[in-house]
């Protein structure tokens, strides 16, 4: 039997050959789409799983915003605490991006080389290749590096023993680590224990409660309660808060669990955390994607099935029942769409290397895996038979004597089920081409919005190691000498990196406040290169840079934030205790040196006379290219033995939208394919339609109705459905939109064009795409559809 539903599934693949071919592209590239978007989501939600133990680690906050902690906070979790198995904390080499490592005579620029406690290992599960996970970082002046890293240096793995040298001091290999996977919140290529750390960083662990720029990691015994340990915990941390500060102090703690670090969004993270709402966007699409797809399968298949309702007809009068006919339908239509995911597997092999190459991620799909084998039986339910079960139940219901008769052209359900199930395709298109085109405008929105200083034509030069730190000056006198270089300036300030984030102390009312403030370290000179606006004062004056901590330049929003006023110069201030305050020395406008998700906050400028980690210079446009030859060149006569290393400030910047730039250009590419599949599947319907409607035409055609009434009547049905989905689409794509918008503190607003193009275009493809057979139709000669009648 089953072999018999075979043989006649395939004559009537056959038979429509063109049908067949289209609905099976549509239905395969939907499955393709949505199987790839769902293990991209999966991908991203299930990040730390490969650590056996990763359900009992957490990050501890002191601040649900902001990730950071200070550094003794680590010592307080360790105290005392039967439920923690043991924490670590991890700690930048450099709040510089990169530092420079040399292995003999050669030198590396490194952004993944932190120091940590000596239970790194005991807190995590990453894997070591060689070395005592126990021991490795108990020594002073020791290294932990990667598999990657190794062979980087010395072309091989075992090389134990092996010294690099960081900051004129010499480091052993103790360990090699196995490269921590893609699915991970946290990279590493090089660990180091604190006691190497220098002396200002090591003594800020033991007693330093002011600097929230370490994380703090807690990995705790089976069945532990994290909320009675968050009120214990709690309470030691006043304690000690209130004696350091001398008075008392509420604190807050937010325990993390590592899994959801990679999807929260919480400032401060070294590595961009995935937005979830652009996850539930990709997944939204993708069942979408699957439902369009959906929507073709039953409609062709409602619309096939009526030309064989005499079939069904001779099949009865022959013996068959009702019960051998609807088996029949419902047996193609599974084999049909087993032959679908079978192609989309090709397709889904094509597309995830390329998926992984371009996001920078590793998906590898396993076919005999039990979840790829649930989710493929789910998906041949569904499209294979709830979809194909209510054209195989309507015409195994029909009259032998009615469609032998006089035949079957369906019915007002049939056509009013494909008209309803085309108007949600239309839905989903109409929406889907607002939201392109709305996240396209809110992006060109940020690229042309003025941010409060110029990044066009400004370029940074890192500075990794501290010995050029500390020569910045020499470095600036050495490139301001170019009449193509209009303004230069040492600073902290990378667009793409947060500043500092740390207490500070101001005087309010003659008392003195602690607050907590964004801080960056700049010269005289960075206001004039960024051409940012100076309000009141001035920037530092040069007898302060024997003195940094003598005064501070503030924007507009830390004076209002903490005097109550625009002019504050005078007022005191410090970041160093309120036993060393300064003054305020001058207030500039307001600029964001955050991304444009988050409103301008509190930030303080210092001078920095250890350094800073950046030289930006202003360059002339017009010789722009000359101009950033001419730096390299510079460099490379100061430094021959260092990489060159150049940040355009405008790439940097651009970075911060990665993620929404990402998200239009996949919604994008989902809107074309939904669109396509839509018209595939609405090509094949109007093709059978117009078949139906041969000998309406002919006859239309003799009683003198032309070719352009003719064409209109045959797309009339098509634009009355597009203009009652254009009413449903409108305010379901505003709303969700004008959420979406909601995210930026600097939003647009939409215009009420994009709606209009948006359903004007879906129009267009629509009467595109039903054209070719409708005027094909019409041009017929009435004689070749009528002779037989």
């Amino acid at each position: 039997m089953i072999l018999n539903y075979i043989k006649i599934a395939l004559r009537v693949f056959g038979r429509n050959k063109l049908i067949s071919l289209i609905n099976l592209l549509g239905l395969s590239i939907g499955i393709a789409a949505f199987v790839v978007i769902l293990f991209y989501v999966d991908y991203e939600l299930t990040f730390e799983n490969f650590q056996p133990n990763h359900r009992n680690i957490y990050r501890i906050h002191l601040d649900k915003e902001y990730v950071g902690t200070p550094p003794p906070f680590g010592r307080l979790v360790e105290r005392d605490f039967p439920e923690v198995e043991s924490m670590t904390r991890i700690g930048r080499s450099s709040w510089s991006e990169k530092i420079a490592v040399k292995v003999k005579d050669n030198y590396y620029y490194e952004n993944k080389f932190y120091f940590v406690d000596s239970t790194f290992f005991q807190t995590f599960d990453y894997e070591l290749l060689l070395g005592d996970r126990k021991k490795v970082l108990d020594d002073a002046f020791t290294v932990v590096i990667n598999e990657k890293t190794a062979r980087k240096y010395f072309n091989k793995i075992d090389v134990i023993g092996e010294t690099i040298e960081f900051n004129g001091k010499t480091y052993i290999i103790s360990g090699i680590a196995k490269n921590v996977p893609p699915n991970s919140h946290f990279h590493f290529d090089i660990l180091s224990p604190f006691k190497g750390s220098r002396n200002g960083m090591y003594a800020d662990l033991k007693k330093y409660w002011g600097m929230w720029n370490y994380f703090t990691y807690v990995k705790f015994g089976e069945n532990v309660s994290i909320e009675k340990f968050h009120d214990k915990l709690l309470k030691h941390a006043e304690t000690e808060w209130t004696e350091y500060i001398g008075r008392d102090y509420e604190v807050d703690l937010y325990f993390q669990p590592i899994r959801k670090a990679h999807i929260e969004l919480i400032r401060g993270n070294w590595e961009a955390p995935v937005n979830q709402k652009y996850l539930f966007i990709y997944s939204l699409v993708a069942v979408i994607i699957l439902i369009v797809a959906s929507i073709n399968f039953i409609n062709l298949s409602i619309a096939s099935s009526i030309r064989r309702a005499k079939e069904v007809g001779l099949r009865k009068v022959v013996g068959a029942v009702q019960s051998n006919i609807r088996n029949q339908f419902l047996s193609e239509s599974v084999f049909f769409t087993i032959f679908a995911l079978a192609l989309s597997f090709v397709f889904i092999e094509s597309i995830i290397p390329l998926l992984n190459k371009w996001f920078n991620i590793y998906i590898n799909i396993d076919y005999l895996n039990p979840r790829i084998i649930l989710l493929s039986l789910l998906i041949i339910v569904w499209i294979g038979l709830i979809s194909g079960s209510y054209p195989s139940f309507v015409v195994s219901k029909l009259k032998p004597i009615k469609v032998l008769k006089s035949g079957f052209k369906g019915n007002k359900t049939n056509t009013t089920l494909r008209n309803v199930l085309m108007i949600i395709q239309f839905v989903i298109s109409i929406c889907l081409i607002i939201s392109a085109v709305v996240i396209t405008k809110q992006l060109n929105h940020i690229e042309n919005l003025n941010v409060g200083f110029n990044r066009h034509n400004v370029v940074n030069i890192p500075l990794h190691q501290d010995d050029h730190k500390s020569s910045n000056k020499f470095i600036m006198n050495a490139y301001v000498s170019n009449p193509n270089i209009i303004n230069a300036s040492a600073n902290s300030f990378n667009i793409t990196d947060p500043p500092f984030h740390q207490t500070v102390w101001y005087e309010e009312n003659g008392e003195v406040v602690e607050n907590v403030a964004w801080f960056l370290f700049a010269d005289e000179s960075f206001f004039e290169t960024y051409e940012i606006e100076v309000l009141h004062g001035t920037t530092f004056p040069p007898d302060f840079v024997d003195n940094p901590l003598k005064g501070y330049v503030i924007n507009k929003s830390a004076a209002m934030t903490y005097f109550g006023e625009e002019n504050p110069v005078g007022k005191r201030l410090g970041m160093r205790g309120s036993d060393k305050m300064g003054l305020v020395v001058g207030v500039i406008n307001d600029f964001n040196f955050l991304s444009l998700h988050n409103a301008i906050e509190p930030l303080v400028f210092a001078l920095d006379k250890d350094g800073y980690d950046y030289i930006s210079m202003r360059i002339n446009s017009d010789k722009y290219a000359e101009t950033i030859k001419s730096i390299e060149e510079k460099w490379k006569t100061l430094y021959p033995n260092y990489p060159f290393e150049i940040q355009i400030v405008d790439n940097e910047y651009q970075k911060l939208y990665a993620d929404e730039t990402q998200t239009g250009s996949l919604l994008t590419g989902f809107t074309i394919l939904s669109v396509l599949i839509a018209c595939m599947g609405l090509f094949g319907i109007n093709s059978l339609i117009t078949k139906y409607r041969v000998r309406e035409i002919g006859v239309r055609k003799v009683f003198g109705a032309t070719v352009p009434q003719i064409v209109f009547m045959l797309s009339s049905n098509i634009t009355k459905l597009v203009l009652i989905a254009n009413i449903i689409a409108w305010p379901l794509a505003y709303y969700y939109m004008d959420k979406w918008l909601n995210n930026f503190t600097y939003r647009i607003q939409i215009p009420w064009y994009v709606f209009v193009l948006a359903g004007l275009a879906t129009l267009l493809f629509s009467l595109l795409t039903v054209s070719s057979q409708s005027i094909k139709s019409a041009n017929t000669n009435p004689a070749e559809t009528l002779k037989f009648e």
